[in-house]
This record gives C-alpha cells, sequence and structure tokens, in this order.
C-alpha cells in the first residue's frame, strides 16, 4: 500500500510542472492548503494544442517554465517557497509598463498584475486596482471553468535571454462580471522576453500583448438579468440616462452597427462613453475620405445637425 507522502507526490505530480513532484518534501506555504491539481487545464492544452515540442527541447523548456513559474504565483504565498525566479531581482513588466517586484507580482495576483493599465477609470473595462487577488481568480475560473490553457509558438533566441511567441486560450462557460458565457473559445496570442540567472531563474519576464483580444470575447455575451424586476429596473435606467433625448437612444445602434461595441444605456457612465466615441468617430469620418459603405453610414449618422442636437439635450460639460 502506497505511503500518504507517495500518495500526495503521486497526487501533486505534473509532467508540465515538475517542481511539484518536490514539494511534498519541504515546508512550503500553500494558499489552499496543498499543491493544486491540473487534471482539467492540461486535458484542455492538450486537445487544443497547436504545437508538441520534442522532449527536451528550448521550446519545451520555455513553454513548462512559464507553467510552472505562473503555478507558484497563483498557489504559493510566501516569496521565499518560489523555486523559478530570483526573489532578490525579479520583474514583471507588462506592455512596457514599470516593472513589478516580486513581492508586489504574488500580493496583486497573476491576473490583476497582468491587466493593469493606464485608461481613464470610465473606460476600463476590468478595473485591476478594485480587484483583490481572490476576487480576479475568482472572475476568471468562473468564466473558464475548464482552466486557461497556454502553449508556446516559437522561440525566437536563448538561453539566458529568451524571447518566445504564445498563445492563451479557454472556451467562455461560465459567467464573467454580468455577462453571461457563450460557449465560445477566448484566446489571444502575445510576446514574452526572459531573462534568467545561471541557475535558470527569471529575473526578468516582459510580457507584451493585447487585452482587448481577451475582452472581446468576455464582454460579448449577454448581460445578464436574474429577474423581471431589473429588466424593469433597466428600462427605468435607460430613461434617466437619455433625459429623453432621442439622439442618444440612436448612439446604442450607431455604435452596434459602426463600432461593433454594445453600449447599453443601463451601463455606467454611458452619456459619457456614448458622447466620447462619438466625437471620436466623428472626427474619424472627416479624415477617412470617402468610399466604403460602413463609411457612408457613419456619415449619416453623424452629420453636424446629429451632433447639434445631441448638444442641446446634453451637459455642456460632458462634450467639451
Amino acid at each position: 500500500m502506497a505511503t500518504a507522502e507517495e500518495a500526495l507526490i503521486k497526487k501533486s505530480g505534473d509532467i508540465y510542472r515538475s517542481i511539484l513532484h518536490d514539494e511534498a518534501e519541504n515546508t512550503t506555504q500553500w494558499r489552499h492548503g496543498g499543491p493544486p491539481v491540473y487534471d482539467s487545464v492540461n486535458q484542455l492544452f492538450e486537445e487544443g494544442r497547436t504545437k508538441e515540442w520534442p522532449k527536451g527541447s528550448l521550446e519545451e523548456v520555455v513553454q513548462n517554465a512559464i507553467k510552472s513559474w505562473e503555478m507558484e504565483l497563483s498557489h504559493k504565498t510566501r516569496l521565499q517557497d518560489f523555486k523559478t525566479i530570483n526573489p532578490d531581482k525579479f520583474k514583471l513588466i507588462v506592455n512596457g509598463r514599470e516593472g513589478l517586484s516580486g513581492e508586489e507580482t504574488l500580493r496583486l495576483g497573476s491576473y490583476n498584475a497582468l491587466l493593469k493599465n493606464s485608461l481613464p477609470k470610465e473606460f476600463q473595462y476590468y478595473k485591476a486596482d478594485e480587484e483583490t487577488f481572490e476576487s480576479s481568480h475568482d472572475a476568471f475560473q468562473s468564466a473558464f471553468p475548464r482552466g486557461f490553457a497556454w502553449e508556446v509558438l516559437n522561440v525566437y533566441s536563448g538561453p539566458l535571454v529568451i524571447s518566445f511567441k504564445f498563445r492563451h486560450w479557454g472556451f467562455f462557460e461560465g459567467p464573467f462580471k454580468g455577462h453571461a458565457p457563450t460557449g465560445e473559445k477566448v484566446e489571444f496570442h502575445g510576446l514574452g522576453v526572459l531573462k534568467m540567472d545561471e541557475s535558470q531563474r527569471a529575473e526578468d519576464v516582459e510580457i507584451y500583448y493585447d487585452p482587448a483580444e481577451l475582452f472581446g470575447g468576455l464582454l460579448k455575451g449577454p448581460l445578464i438579468s436574474p429577474s423581471r424586476s431589473d429588466s424593469e429596473d433597466n428600462t427605468a435606467t435607460v430613461a434617466a440616462a437619455t433625459h429623453g433625448c432621442p439622439r442618444l437612444l440612436d448612439l446604442i445602434t450607431i455604435l452596434s452597427v459602426a463600432c461593433c461595441t454594445p453600449i447599453h444605456p443601463s451601463h455606467a457612465n454611458f452619456r459619457n462613453k456614448a458622447i466620447f466615441i462619438t466625437k471620436a468617430l466623428f472626427a474619424s469620418v472627416l479624415g477617412m475620405g470617402t468610399g466604403g459603405a460602413p463609411r457612408a453610414s457613419i456619415s449619416l449618422f453623424l452629420s453636424a445637425e446629429f451632433l447639434l442636437d445631441l448638444k442641446r439635450c446634453t451637459p455642456s460639460a460632458a462634450i467639451s
């Protein structure tokens, strides 16, 4: 009969995160009481990957190193227990922003660290500064119940400075921030640079990607209305948001057709968002010249008369 220790090693063992095999023998402090099990996301990865790298290849080494680092970041509570990074030198740099130290990254969690942005609050589709480690993981684990798989597509240099291209994907099968699941695959691609020390521990991780690729799939799910009364409340909110101005109601159609950006009047800051995007579209029309049905449609809706009518029923500060 297997000992308790052997059973734990078998449970925590993972072919893509080999350091899990060693964790039963040390004093690692786990966020959820013990080593994680990745059976579900490993299955998703194996069914959906586009590359299968030879064992021992640089591509496989990089892929497994990033998977192991993400595992430690998500499931360990002390930086001293990390084996994948140099805790004294580590920096996470996302889209060229100022680097986060190991302690800062651990406090924020992987999602918040990767999704911080400098957009004005009213235009942020995910407010990392208002999320905790736990709330961010709950949100994405709800949206992707089978996990969010990750693979290396190419490695261009290294070591000890390794540049690579990656793909991240999952299936939107659970609610996300009030949006109903679509069941569709959501994925994005990006580039990374991994700087390692002589012990093959990460000193710098740089990630470059477009968050809109991720949120484009998550926010296309319809807003969830738990009850009829909520729907009635939304109707009242629409009236309050538009203040009886038909031009603001027209914006729903304009933004859906011309921008492919569904914005409902019940959304927070609808008026300011609608006005901002309308002005931006109008400016783009002036610089686009002629040609194309979509351009003609935008020009038709965003005439000078339209903007004048909009201004008459809108506080001047909102469109200055």
